[in-house]
This record gives C-alpha cells, structure tokens and sequence, in this order.
C-alpha cells in the first residue's frame, strides 16, 4: 500500500499500535540472552550444516515399545569425504569439522562428545536416566558401549526458554563412528500415559516423529580450541529450521517477511535482522510524516530497527503552497518562489 499522511485520529491509532509494535520488538530482542543464538543449538557460532561436519545424526531413528516406555535409537552417520576447508565470512579455512588441528600443542581429531536435544518445556526429565539397560547408552561402531551421563539445561532464547536434554561421554571418532548409534528411553511413567511426553512427536520442541532439527551432536569442549575460537565447532541438525521456525509470529511491524523467509537461519545471526526486511510502505503502520511534510512516494528499504527519524528523512518530502493548492486572490500576487514555501501539514 502507498503510504501517507493520516488524520488526526488515525494518527493516534497508528501511534498506539506503533508502541505496541516497539514494545513488541522490544520483548523479541530482549528475550535473546547475550551470546545465545536464535537457532538450536544455541551455541552461536557452530556448524549446523551436515555436509560439513565427519559425524551426524541420521533421520532413520527406531522406536522400540519396551517395559519402561519407548527405547528411541538415533544413528550416527559417518562422512569421510566431508570438505577440508569451509567459506567463512569470505575467508577459506580449515574445516574443523572434518580435519585434524593442532592447538596448544595438542593434537585434536574431530569427534563427538555430547548428544543434545530439545524438548517440549513440560517434558523436562520424561527421559530415563542411570546405568540401567533403559538408561542412554552409545553404542559404538567398533562394538564398545557406553553409558552416557545425562542432565538438562534451560536456555534463553528468541522464542522464549528451550529445554535441553544433554548426554555427554558419547566417545565417538573415525575409529569407531561407522554403524554407532545413541539410545535413549522415553519414561512411560513420566506423565502416567496421559498424552504428553509419551512418544517422540511428544517429547521433541518440533513435534516431529524423527525429532527433525531438535538433535545434534557436539565435540568436545575439553579439548583447546583452534586460535580466535573460543565457543563450539561443530553442530550438524537435520532439518534445521527455517524464518518460520524461529518467528512463528511473522515479522513484526514495521517489518515485513523478507527474501530469507524460507531459508535456513544461519547460527549464530540475528534472526529478525536475517529474516526480515523494512521498507516505508511497511513502516505506515507505525510511522507518520511530521506536520510539515507528506509522503515523497518512495518506497527505499529501510534499517532494522527503523526509526523515525529514517522514515521521516527516506519517506518524507517538506509540504509547500503548491501542495495545498493555495491561489492568490484577485488583487494580489504569488510571492518570489512560492512553489517552493513550507507550510504546516494538512488534510
């Protein structure tokens, strides 16, 4: 839609829902935690992307009825041939999801130590934990197994606080990845059979019966890190969400979906700003012309967050004599350039 100047009680409309939407955006922004991500894993700066990365998780998991509730086995898949070197930020460098570094006079070989997923925020411990045939376990290519230590984490992020189960010593490397998977029992007295937290549709944030970018698997943070990098590496998800995962409410005004809407969110970047774009066509809503001017009938992408005095000097034009029609009556003359003289605004 064109934008333009409004009257009197629009404007005070518009100005009403344009605090709503500040304040909108404002709780958005507010909700990320410093340093948190708005994509699972929420680390920020690791690679999302299975291709990249030696190991990953598989979508063919298996779910197996048992006793104590559903023995849920994911399977981890092995990629030897993955990329020796990755584009970062117009850079090649090495990929450290796929070759070996040396750091601190350390030698590090890619591996997996932890195995996380987010579930729904009222299935917090609905997993069976301790060294029990129910409890997780990794079970290795090269036929060792191993129990797994499991704890959950809540985290702050753009959609509000994630539940986070995590299970560490997973101990899987080249060696011994082919054929290994992680299990894991989804307790059936947890919730006594009432509907929630019984099965993996229940139990996973995206409802998925594969558990479809709510998994992944993380190397070791015990190891030293490559030089300048200071957060995890590598974090492979399948299906990893898209704009519409991470803001299900759409964009909020002023913005407007954007060219990325349907794309992957990259870790680590700020979604809103990712996802969304503003124009002045968009930003009507929220913004008005000040007395003085009216719309210039341009339509320039704007900045996010926008603010007035953007739009007022990328959507706006002063108003003049010519504007409002003004004629000199008989007896009288136009003034020396009165096309060009400001006046108030008007209707």
């Amino acid at each position: 839609m064109a934008h333009g100047v409004a009257s009197c009680a629009m404007l005070a409309l518009l100005l009403a829902a344009g605090a709503s939407a500040r304040g909108g955006r404002s709780l958005l922004q507010n909700a990320q935690a410093p340093g948190t991500a708005a994509t699972f894993p929420y680390y920020g700066t690791c690679d999302q992307l299975v291709d990249d990365n030696m190991f990953s998780l598989s979508n063919a998991i298996s779910v197996t009825d048992t006793p104590a509730g559903k023995r849920v086995c994911v399977p981890v898949d092995y990629n030897p041939g993955c990329p020796q070197t990755v584009v970062r930020n117009g850079q090649t460098i090495p990929n450290y999801c796929c070759v070996d570094y040396t750091a601190g006079g350390i030698l590090v070989q890619p591996n997996v130590y932890k195995f996380e997923m987010q579930v729904k925020s009222n299935c917090r411990n609905a997993i069976l934990y301790g060294a029990s045939n129910d409890g997780p376990k990794v079970l290795r290519g090269d036929g060792s197994t191993g129990q797994l230590a499991l704890n959950w984490e809540a985290t702050d992020t753009v959609i509000g606080t994630i539940q986070k189960a995590r299970f560490t010593n997973v101990g899987i490397t080249a060696a011994n990845a082919a054929g290994s998977q992680i299990c894991f029992t989804i307790d059936k007295n947890f919730n006594k059979g009432s509907g929630e937290c019984d099965t993996v549709e229940e139990l996973c944030l995206s409802g998925k019966g594969n558990c479809g970018g709510d998994m992944t698997i993380v190397e070791s943070d015990k190891n030293p890190r490559p030089t300048g990098l200071k957060s995890h590496l590598c974090c492979p998800v399948q299906d990893p969400p898209t704009c519409m995962d991470v803001l299900p409410g759409g964009c909020s005004a002023p913005n407007k979906q954007g060219p990325n809407w349907s794309t992957v969110v990259p870790e680590g970047v700020d979604a809103t700003t990712y996802c969304c774009v503003a124009d002045c066509n968009s930003a009507d809503a929220t913004f008005n012309c000040p007395t003085g001017s009216k719309d210039n009938g341009q339509n320039p992408m704007l900045s996010i967050p926008v603010t007035q005095a953007e739009y007022t000097s990328s959507c706006c034009t002063p108003t003049t004599c010519s504007d409002a029609g003004q004629t000199c009556g008989a007896g009288s003359r136009a003034k020396p350039g009165m096309s060009s003289i400001l006046l108030p605004n008007f209707n």
